[in-house]
């Protein structure tokens, strides 16, 4: 599977260095422009690629971290279970450790660990990516991934320093399923303007069902300000599925009687994924990333 041999190469690359810049791989979002064509084209130009530059460029820490997941297997299980779990970064990237983790760049981006700033605890993450057209997609991000939970709550804890004006994708959260041919898209939280170059506010996109829901019971993001975006995620094959988002304790979106995982194995990215921000250059900072039963 597509997703499987794109991870099992990331793993092996040192998702547990506490600093880790991962070199160009070149990928570039579909001419037409559509949000989930543009990732799948990017994951797909990432694998072709990870042999060589991948490998090649990693510059990691030599520093080792507790907990480290080196002596596990590089390739991930197909039949891992993810079940509740938390990270705040103060193991560096360890509690990404394969098979049921691992973090990477792709196109003009990079991910390290800061000090500042921080919602908890001493260190926080960076992604940071170059989103311009001609510089190809920037993307940044840290997945969990295996066997998903029937129901529960996907969490994290975002800080973005400055306003952007989104003319394409301004990724957060990505979902995705696994089927026997490759991966799926299922649901994005991304950023997107309020009217003409507006303030930023959160957005659902949910792939199954091709909408995407107003957002607008929630204010726009704060600014230089840490934020919680929360989603309730009840995985159904048939029409009993929910999809609800909340930004700060409110929520913005509350999908019920819908289709929303078709799949049993998937994949969840926290970070950042652009394909055309101006000004270009973003960093977003994450802290206190969580899966859960209870809100």
């Amino acid at each position: 599977m597509l997703a499987l041999r794109l991870a099992t190469v990331l793993a092996a690359v040192g998702a547990c260095d506490p600093t880790v810049v991962i070199g160009v791989l070149g990928a570039r979002p579909d001419g037409g422009g559509d949000q989930g064509d543009a990732q799948a084209d990017a994951t797909v130009d990432a694998e072709r690629d990870a042999q060589g530059d991948v490998v090649a460029d990693v510059q990691g820490d030599a520093q080792g971290c507790p907990g480290s997941g080196a002596d596990a297997a590089p390739a991930p299980d197909p039949d891992a279970s993810v079940g509740a779990w938390t990270t705040g970064f103060e193991d560096g990237f360890c509690d990404y450790a394969s098979p049921t983790g691992f973090c990477y760049a792709a196109g003009p981006a990079s991910y390290s660990l800061v000090t500042s700033p921080v919602h908890s605890g001493k260190y926080a993450a960076a992604f940071t990516a170059q989103a311009v057209g001609d510089a190809g997609v920037g993307q940044a991000r840290c997945v969990e991934q295996g066997v998903f939970p029937s129901a529960a709550y996907y969490g994290a804890w975002y800080y973005v320093p400055a306003e952007a004006v989104n003319n394409g994708t301004y990724n957060l959260f990505h979902f995705q399923g696994a089927v026997p041919d490759g991966g799926s898209s299922l649901w994005d939280v991304s950023l997107a303007n309020t009217g003409s170059g507006g303030p930023l506010h959160i957005l659902l996109y949910d792939f199954l069902n091709g909408m995407t829901p107003n957002a607008n019971a929630v204010p726009p993001i704060p600014i230089g300000q840490w934020f919680h975006i929360e989603v309730y995620f009840k995985r159904a094959t048939d029409t009993t599925g929910t999809l609800t988002l909340w930004q700060d304790g409110t929520m913005a979106v509350n999908l019920t009687g819908l289709v929303t995982d078709p799949t049993d194995w998937g994949q969840w990215y926290v970070g950042i994924w652009a394909d055309s921000l101006v000004p270009p250059a973003s960093t977003v900072y994450v802290d206190d990333v969580s899966i859960g039963f209870t809100q």
